[in-house]
């Protein structure tokens, strides 16, 4: 009987460290999940992201943007049609005029104003001349700008180091409190671009992470195959719900067909937003 019940009592035993152990091994998954969010929340693990959301192109024109208000003038005569940004795509100047009437005036007009993060057309008509505007030139037509590793320039060695090799630094800016910098540059092109584009070049936008003290690229969008650089801005903007981003335009042109008075002048819109924001609040 005092054998039986010591047989008993080890194998009670066993079981309880066994039933202990699996206990200890189902709270640490258990808990697994939570210690994954608390390290997403931090600061080092902030994701940011760019989106395109317009693309306004005005042949042999001009462009003005002021405010959230972006102004586009097409000349048309030595075309003989006409690029409509709403519509993407090419319209004939007597289909046109069935909605907007001419008069006989050069440029094709058009108005966007930016309202939470998009761009909608509110205004089109023909004008004589251009009343708001600014000329792009000059652009970087032989991909010669290549900004130096200079603070006053924005730009540090740590940042270049993280470019694909050969990229050609066009413009810096720091946004998020310098948590990210954003990058136009151009890149080695993998083939030549055609006798009609001679000098043009692929233009790229680059995110650039701070990661445990080294810039990681965290986003790469391509702007234009083949393009010259003409220059970029960026502004504060809110989207719908309060969110706050970054709204990033890059201008560029291009030779259009076999006319070397013929150039496409184009502006490229993207919103850049991140988690920082929210990972502080919270």
């Amino acid at each position: 009987m005092v054998a039986r019940m010591g047989i008993s009592n080890v194998s009670w035993s066993r079981v309880g460290r066994w039933l202990l152990l699996n206990a200890a091994v189902i709270a640490v998954l258990v808990a697994l999940p939570s210690v994954y969010a608390l390290r997403q929340n931090k600061p080092d693990a902030a994701s940011v992201n760019i989106q395109e959301n317009g693309h306004f192109r005005a042949d042999l024109g001009y462009f003005f943007v002021e405010d959230g208000r972006l102004d586009v003038y097409s000349d048309w005569r030595d075309i003989d049609v006409i690029w409509d940004n709403a519509l993407r795509q090419y319209v004939l100047p007597r289909d046109m005029e069935k909605e907007v009437p001419s008069g006989g005036a050069p440029y094709y007009h058009e108005v966007y104003q930016l309202d939470q993060g998009e761009w909608g057309r509110t205004e089109r008509n023909f004008t004589q001349k251009p009343a708001r505007y600014l000329d792009f030139g000059p652009c970087d037509a032989s991909d010669q700008i290549n900004l130096p590793n200079d603070f006053v320039a924005g730009l540090d060695a740590g940042a270049r180091r993280a470019l694909p090799r050969g990229a050609k630094i066009k413009g810096v800016t720091y946004i998020e409190e310098g948590r990210f910098v954003v990058v136009v540059a151009s890149t080695i092109p993998s083939r030549s671009p055609s006798i009609y584009q001679t000098g043009t070049y692929p233009l790229h936008v680059f995110l650039l992470a701070l990661k445990k003290d080294n810039w990681k690229i965290a986003a790469r969008v391509p702007v234009e195959e083949w393009a010259y650089y003409c220059g970029m801005r960026t502004s504060n903007t809110i989207l719908k719900g309060g969110e706050s981003a970054t709204l990033l335009l890059v201008y560029s042109c291009r030779p259009e067909g076999s006319r070397i008075a013929s150039v496409g002048r184009q502006i490229r819109s993207y919103l850049i937003r991140s988690n920082a924001g929210t990972q502080q609040r919270q």
